[in-house]
């Protein structure tokens, strides 16, 4: 599993926070990678990485629940330049790496985060800010190794309603997406 950038074990119902920023994306315009042939007006971001810390610092610092206290907190990003994330817990200063957004470290955190949940009254938070695709049947997330591979561009996009639709097998009834 993808380390998390926070952990505090609980026992019983607890809360845990899945994280995904992507604003690097090799394959767009200005990405340093092969560019894709057809990028749909699609460009570097710089937004979604300073959104998704400040949600995970947010969730750490002052997230509280007597019901369902925080048990983790994992953090993927892609930003041009990584940086260290860090926090204050309880009056000391903590740092965490986080894990890159490409698609197969985000695939491998979704199943252990999914895995984590143990009780009905787990309460599961996924926060994705990034590109993201969609047609009236599906919508795709685009992590950072979209469009990397010319012959199948969407080998780095998340499959977001058949990933919704596989939740149903997670222990928790309470999911936030």
């Amino acid at each position: 599993m993808p380390p998390a950038v926070y952990s505090n074990p609980q026992p019983g119902a607890a809360t845990r926070v899945l994280v995904i920023g992507v604003g690097h994306y090799p394959a767009l315009p200005g990405g340093g990678g092969t560019p894709m042939t057809r990028p749909e007006g699609m460009r570097q971001l710089q937004s979604p990485p300073i959104s998704a810390r400040e949600f995970a610092r947010w969730m750490i610092e002052n997230y509280h629940s007597d019901q369902r206290p925080l048990a983790s907190v994992q953090l993927l990003l892609s930003e041009a330049t990584p940086q260290v994330f860090s926090y204050t817990r309880d009056g000391q200063q903590h740092t965490a790496g986080p894990q890159p957004a490409d698609i197969a470290t985000v695939r491998i955190a979704i199943r252990e985060w999914q895995a984590l949940s143990t009780e009905l009254n787990d309460l599961m938070l996924f926060y994705f800010c990034g590109h993201g695709i969609a047609n009236p049947a599906k919508v795709a997330l685009l992590m950072s190794d979209f469009g990397t591979v010319a012959a199948a561009p969407l080998d780095g996009a998340l499959d977001f309603t058949g990933f919704r639709l596989g939740m149903e097998d997670c222990m928790a009834r309470n999911q936030c997406f």
